[in-house]
């Protein structure tokens, strides 16, 4: 609670960079995220502390592409790691959904990585950046993981996905000690 992130154009206006200030030293703020590409941006919706504090998650990418998810320590400002896998993209600003689990060392989010035009769910650990795991059974050729919630002591995520028949959601549970087996949990809406 003794700190604030924040989201401003730099002094060229080029990039939306992400900055933290300590309230007790209201005034002086330091850039968190590590350099973007020109006309990069951190997603003003898409940024996050850790439960411990620690750590703050964030997506950030080129304007009018695709983010990519990130993590930095607020003791190492600057030093950012992407969580996501090389080659996959969480999406666009407003695709780009993560949630921190309660142990502040997991990250489950949505995004398109192994198949193409497939949005499945992932999870990703700080001390292993760029190595997910797929969480949702598979899906249809071209599903979609729709939206998903973690339960209050991060062990289940349940999530909506067109799972067993194309165009049709449904909501299923997965253990996230047991990924890929999940269960469905109601019909095709």
């Amino acid at each position: 609670g003794s700190k604030l992130v924040y989201t401003a154009s730099d002094d060229n206006f080029a990039n939306t960079q992400l900055y933290l200030v300590d309230l007790s030293d209201p005034g002086m703020s330091i850039r968190l995220n590590g350099d973007l590409a020109e006309f990069g941006a951190v997603s003003q919706a898409g940024f996050q502390f850790t439960p411990d504090g620690a750590h703050v998650v964030y997506t950030a990418g080129e304007i009018e592409a695709k983010f990519e998810l990130y993590a930095v320590d607020i003791s190492t400002p600057g030093q950012s790691v992407r969580l996501n896998a090389s080659g996959g993209s969480v999406g666009d600003t407003h695709e780009g959904r993560f949630q921190i689990l309660p142990d502040s060392l997991r990250v489950v989010y949505s995004a398109v990585w192994k198949n193409s035009g497939v949005r499945e769910l992932h999870m990703v650990s700080l001390d292993q950046p760029g190595k997910p795991t797929t969480l949702n059974a598979p899906l249809q050729p071209a599903g979609y993981v729709f939206d998903f919630t973690i339960s209050p002591d991060g062990r289940y995520v349940s999530y909506t996905a067109d799972q067993v028949t194309d165009g049709k959601a449904e909501v299923f549970v997965v253990d996230t000690s047991k990924p890929g087996i999940s269960t469905g949990i109601s019909g095709a809406v």
